[in-house]
């Protein structure tokens, strides 16, 4: 997930050029869409747990900074919709 850092970088740039038309916006939730469908999944916090001890969870939090463009680019989807 943290691979498509870029790809929502540059899902923001276009949205800025797209939010001038809702024709265009349009168009800008449907090439994004795959994209959304990857990182709507994320959050800041998640639980892991094995399969063989299943009792046992590690909490595992990111560090928010370095998924700073991801988060922004889902609410920004959510948002759009």
């Amino acid at each position: 997930m943290l691979n498509n850092e870029q790809s929502c970088i540059n899902a923001v740039l276009d949205y800025d050029k797209a939010k001038k038309s809702k024709v265009t916006v349009e168009h800008w939730l449907k090439r994004y869409s795959a994209l959304f469908g990857d990182v709507v999944v994320l959050e800041e916090t998640f639980s892991v747990t094995q399969t063989q001890y299943p009792e046992r969870t590690i909490e595992v939090i990111l560090p928010k900074d370095e998924i700073k463009h991801l988060i922004y680019f889902k609410e920004l989807y959510i948002d759009t919709m």
